[in-house]
């Protein structure tokens, strides 16, 4: 039968359409024949209600976006009554909406008083019971509260002859808020400006206990004044929750109203959804900050932060609980700008793309995440406060979000890889170990100076100040991460206001911090405790003086700011040489260490020996415990200048040292592994490369991570040692899992990526696959173009290989022009007699033996007549 029930025959319906749903299903029949003992013809007409309901929920339970399920399925069933053509004193004119309880139409006035177009908001069908009306008495209420300029004013209200509730809106004309900046086009700072009023509407409506639960653009309407100027209005509280003191859940009105968010509906847009929404947490002013966060995200972008493809509810709790979105300044970058685009209609021009992603880098990429952070509280307290960060980018100044702190990035790292957690948990507690070798240091310094007790002083309350923040972490609880992370967030922050009164133990805690930091490869954190340790000390000939420095040089090196680096380095070393303490002497010898070990990694390795050698003395005599990593500095450069029985001479030595000692497994061991490896590459004993290399992958792998950057890189050299070694099957398998890594991993850092992808690229160049190699070789050489200038050996041997492997396909016409300028660029670069040089010339000899060069007077040919073939990145 059809339903076509009369106003109370729909409205009992819709009644037992929800009270069957809050039975068990086994139990549903059993409750319908008892509610329905009346009137048995009531049981199929809720049945068929039910089955179109499991239909809606089984299938997306989100499809309807803000819609209520109930109403829907109501609706599927059955459609919905035919409105009333008039409602009170207005006449119905069109729909121009629908919304989580409603259809909004607009409506004139009609009786005659006076002209008058207003939004009528009526209930849907399948809301008519007593709750459902409550609510939207509740909203009723709410507007009638909301008073202000930039929130669409509540003007009438009441019920229909039908019973049906209504509300009488302030009728807006115009777009929502993306569509009116992608129109009219607006600028950068004229979207924030209109964005931070809508922050200031909801903060009203926030400052009067109201939530709006559904903020987004289509509820965010711009419409333009007398004067052409746009005009903000808020729309739509129709899902809107009072906040209570005492009894939070319930809408305003009597303390003991119900609570009206029944279990089982999902009030929500998935897209523009908070975290807490998706998993039926409580909701609160949060809430809208979140939402407020995904319109900023995608009034800036073009985009939506997160795409969700099916609106499943698996998929939509995948994004939003899970996704992290990227930084405005990288997605706007990377945003697709068609009309097609799943994640929103981009709108910003291709041809400011890069001039508006600098606009957006820092400051407005941390408001934005702050506002889309996953956990409620670490979200801006207010959508007040989110407005006010903005005002304060407007006007220069610092905002007050925050980057994400490493103690919390540690923590969600451990999240998702808690095999790591005890590692970092052990660094943590080795770096604040080291600071008690530092404290009895700072006793022998003391004997050397005259302000001994002073000193000790010093150094006992920086061990005292940090001990009382290691209390706070229980390393052995159920969660650790969060105690290593709380170890150093609490630290960082109690610096400066616990000891504004000792500036010297201020200075060395703030060093201390950033060399934990740095440990986190955190540069940013780094150097900002490096320069506090600075400004906190007044004597420039000290070592607390240099260890800053030295500090700060690390801080610069590690993101690749050479010019920086090198130039607090040698600030640091001028400043420690003078010093005569042992202290002084330990820390110089350490800074010559970086310092040389950066300067290799800038090819100036005759600069870079003269430093290391100095520091071995020194090592030796006051910092022991480091020598192995200055040896293995040397042997790396031996390697690099070809020196390979030297460097394979040292190497041993290191290793049988760290044996000794105990250390055989430490990543130092791993690092000397690796080496010794390449030394035997170099003699081209590949054999015994392959022996050794592949125990210095599985010491890497346990010392660091199997997906820590020089793990990465010892596997690429294993594999080149294995196909030198003709072991061809494992070598594949080797590059094929390198390939695989730099898919896994778009974080990879990229001198690590490019060398895995031409380590991969060789192997399958020379194992008779160049057509899967040559893509990982060009991709390498142009990663490397972005990282070092054209004439750097890098250059020349991406080249260099690249010809080597189009040779392999024949393709001649590339392959002899990148061969030949691969081989000038290693060889202007390192001189004729570099290994490397050799390894390029010798792949033009090659060439030019099995084919016609157009230059056979190139002194390559001469140079490497009797020269075996070898590999080489």
């Amino acid at each position: 039968m059809s339903l076509t029930p009369s106003s109370e025959r729909w409205a009992r319906l819709s009644a037992l359409l929800l009270d069957a749903l809050d039975q068990p299903e086994a139990n549903r029949r059993a409750f319908l024949d008892t509610a329905c003992a009346d009137d048995p013809t009531l049981v199929p007409d809720v049945e068929r209600l039910l089955a179109a309901h499991a239909e809606s929920t089984s299938t997306d339970r989100f499809e309807a976006g803000a819609v209520g399920l109930m109403p829907a399925a109501l609706e599927r069933a059955a459609g919905s009554p035919a409105p009333p053509q008039e409602v009170g004193p207005y006449r119905l004119v069109r729909e121009v909406g629908r919304g989580g309880m409603g259809a909004v139409w607009l409506a004139e006035r009609a009786d005659g008083l006076f002209e008058q177009r207003v939004a009528v908001k009526l209930l849907r069908s399948g809301f008519a019971r007593p709750d459902a009306e409550r609510r939207f008495a509740a909203e009723r209420r709410i507007l009638a509260g909301l008073d202000h300029p930039h929130i669409a004013r509540l003007l009438d209200g009441g019920v229909t002859d039908a019973g049906q509730p209504y509300l009488v809106m302030e009728y807006v004309e115009g777009q929502p808020l993306t569509t009116y900046a992608r129109t009219a086009p607006l600028r950068l700072d004229e979207r924030l400006a209109l964005f931070r009023t809508v922050c200031e509407a909801v903060a009203f409506a926030h400052q009067n206990l109201v939530v709006h639960r559904d903020l987004k653009p289509s509820n965010i309407f711009v419409a333009t004044d007398a004067d052409g100027k746009p005009v903000v209005k808020l729309l739509d509280f129709g899902i809107a929750k009072l906040i209570r003191p005492a009894s939070a859940g319930l809408l305003a009105g009597d303390a003991e109203d119900e609570p009206v968010t029944r279990t089982g509906q999902a009030l929500l847009t998935p897209e523009y959804a908070a975290p807490e929404q998706v998993r039926g947490a409580a909701i609160t002013t949060a809430t809208d900050v979140y939402a407020l966060g995904v319109v900023l995200y995608e009034l800036l972008v073009g985009h939506r932060p997160y795409a969700i493809e099916d609106r499943s509810a698996t998929a939509v709790e995948r994004a939003v609980l899970e996704a992290a979105p990227a930084k405005p300044s990288t997605a706007v970058r990377a945003a697709t700008r068609t009309a097609t685009d799943p994640a929103g209609s981009a709108d910003l021009d291709p041809s400011t793309t890069e001039r508006w992603a600098r606009r957006l880098r820092g400051d407005l990429d941390t408001i934005v995440l702050t506002a889309l952070r996953k956990e409620p509280e670490r979200r801006y307290r207010s959508a007040a406060d989110l407005a006010d960060d903005l005002r304060r980018h407007a006007d220069g100044l610092p905002v007050m979000a925050r980057p994400d702190t490493t103690g919390y990035r540690l923590r969600k790292f451990a999240q998702r890889n808690r095999v790591g957690v005890a590692a970092a948990a052990a660094l943590l507690v080795a770096l604040v170990l080291g600071l008690a070798g530092t404290l009895w240091q700072a006793r022998i310094a003391a004997a050397e100076r005259d302000t001994a007790q002073t000193a000790l002083r010093d150094a006992e309350a920086t061990m005292d100040f940090l001990q009382s923040v290691m209390l706070q972490a229980d390393l052995e609880e159920a969660d650790p991460e969060r105690s290593i992370g709380a170890v150093l967030d609490s630290a960082a922050l109690r610096i400066d206001d616990e000891l504004a009164e000792r500036p010297a133990v201020a200075q060395q805690v703030h060093a201390t911090m950033s060399d934990i930091y740095l440990g986190f490869r955190d540069t940013e954190q780094a150097e900002y405790h490096a320069r506090r340790a600075l400004a906190l000390t007044s004597d420039t000939l000290t070592q607390p003086f240099g260890r800053a420095l030295y500090l700060l040089a690390l801080a610069h090196s590690y993101r690749g700011d050479n010019d920086e680096a090198f130039l607090h380095f040698e600030r640091a070393v001028s400043a420690l040489r003078s010093l005569p303490d042992s202290l002084a002497r330990a820390a110089l010898a350490r800074t010559l260490n970086s310092y040389g070990s950066a300067l290799s990694e800038d090819g100036r390795y005759e600069d870079a020996l003269a430093l290391l050698e100095e520091a071995i003395p020194l090592m030796d005599a006051f910092d022991p415990e480091e020598l192995p990593s200055t040896h293995n500095n040397i042997a790396a450069i031996h390697l690099i200048q070809g020196d390979d029985e030297r460097a394979i001479e040292a190497l041993h030595g290191v290793l049988s040292a760290m044996e000794a000692q105990g250390d055989a497994g430490s990543y130092e061991y791993g690092v000397a592994q690796a080496n010794l490896a390449i030394g035997y590459a170099g003699s081209e004993r590949f054999e015994e490369a392959a022996a050794h290399s592949g125990p210095a992958v599985t010491t890497l792998a346990a010392a660091l991570t199997p997906t820590h950057p020089e793990t990465v890189a010892a596997r690429a050299t294993y594999a080149l040692h294995l196909e030198s070694a003709a072991q061809t099957d494992t070598a594949l398998q080797e590059a094929d899992s390198l390939l695989t890594l730099t898919e896994a991993d778009p974080a990879m850092l990229p001198p690590i990526k490019a060398y895995a992808l031409v380590a991969a690229g060789i192997v399958l160049c020379r194992s008779g696959q160049p057509a899967e190699g040559r893509p990982a070789l060009a991709t390498s050489l142009a990663l490397r173009r972005t990282m070092v200038p054209p004439d750097h050996w890098l250059i020349g041997s991406g080249l260099s290989v690249l010809g080597a492997c189009d040779a392999e396909l024949d393709n001649l016409a590339r392959a002899e022009p990148a061969l030949r300028e691969g081989y000038e660029i290693v060889r202007d670069a390192l001189g004729a007699e570099s290994a490397r040089t050799m390894e390029a010339a010798d792949r033009l000899r090659s060439f030019c033996e099995r084919h016609v060069c157009e230059d056979r007077s190139v002194e390559a040919l001469a140079e490497v007549a009797d020269a075996e073939p070898s590999v080489g990145s």
